[in-house]
């Protein structure tokens, strides 16, 4: 099928230069270089197809953009081709899970310091954030839980936060919490978690995780969460 090469450059420019924008802003980018790679190549492409033209690099052929109407169409369809072509047999073969459980969160260095500074493991922190706030850095919950890790006004106080909503205040401060509650209940993830959603009274008032649906569900979760997706 022939792709009309003013409708697919528009298309291309917008896609080139939002991947740009987004790997310049100040925010850690969540594309890799194999991903800016392609970015070059589409820009590559955009321009000849700008150009109306295109140059068989196998025969070293060029195309001119003025034909007769009648070799116009087919000679357009297939310069279409072969560009999509080319850029099909450009771009590496990827495992899409993989890519996105590797990039699913945009604080993968914060995560990876926090979790040597306090041992914690990184898919537990990456999966307390998922579940606590979905990693939207300004969640606030009814009760007033703020942040990634979702960090009560009291708790973040204790542990010296000026700003919650920072993600790096907040990662760090949630890992060194989530760090001391591991050591209490001896290595034990299911009260550390338990404490973390419903306070360590609870977990020492009915010894062991809560008959609370809601803390249950998500002890469940962030472990599971933490083996399977980010394992």
């Amino acid at each position: 099928m022939a792709v009309n090469p003013s409708t697919m450059a528009q298309l291309l420019s917008l896609s080139l230069y939002s991947g740009i924008q987004s790997q310049s802003s100040d925010q850690q980018s969540p594309f890799s270089s194999t991903d800016h790679d392609a970015a070059q190549l589409f820009g590559s492409l955009l321009t000849m197809m700008m150009n109306g033209s295109y140059s068989n690099s196998s025969s070293g052929r060029s195309i001119p953009s003025e034909r007769s109407s009648s070799a116009s169409s087919l000679s357009s369809t297939n310069t279409d081709q072969m560009l999509w072509q080319q850029l099909a047999d450009t771009l590496p073969t990827r495992n899409i899970t993989d890519s996105l459980k590797k990039s699913n969160s945009d604080y993968d260095v914060i995560i990876q310091e926090m979790s040597a500074k306090y041992s914690v493991p990184a898919p537990l922190i990456r999966s307390v954030i998922d579940t606590e706030s979905g990693g939207n850095p300004n969640a606030t919950s009814s009760s007033g839980a703020m942040g990634l890790m979702q960090l009560m006004p009291g708790t973040a106080a204790e542990l010296g936060v000026t700003n919650p909503y920072d993600p790096a205040q907040n990662i760090e401060a949630g890992t060194r919490y989530l760090s001391h509650l591991i050591k209490r209940y001896n290595g034990d993830d299911r009260l550390a978690l338990a404490a973390y959603n419903a306070g360590s009274g609870a977990v020492q008032k009915y010894g062991g995780v809560p008959p609370f649906p809601e803390t249950q569900t998500y002890v469940s979760k962030v472990l599971n969460k933490a083996q399977q997706t980010y394992g």
